[in-house]
């Protein structure tokens, strides 16, 4: 990404490439909110059942419970 120097720390360098990459996806053209694909705040409590159910899951280095996905869905709705 062409964002790295050497005089920056390891915490600059990742806050570098997150910037980098979240103005890469608003160029192209990523949608930034569940909103701009027609998601609904009544469409969450469906979603989030269905990815906490999900089979991979259980792999996530995070243990995480329906409401954790529910509140992480409402902030990018």
């Amino acid at each position: 990404m062409n964002v790295y120097s050497l005089d920056m720390s390891r915490e600059e360098a990742a806050d570098a490439a997150v910037k980098a990459v979240k103005e890469l996806a608003v160029r192209v053209g990523i949608p930034q909110h569940l909103s701009e694909l027609g998601i609904r705040e009544s469409d969450l409590e469906k979603l989030s059942k269905a990815a906490f159910e999900d089979v991979c899951t259980p792999g996530n280095p995070r243990e995480v419970s329906l409401e954790i996905i529910y509140n992480l869905y409402k902030k990018a709705l």
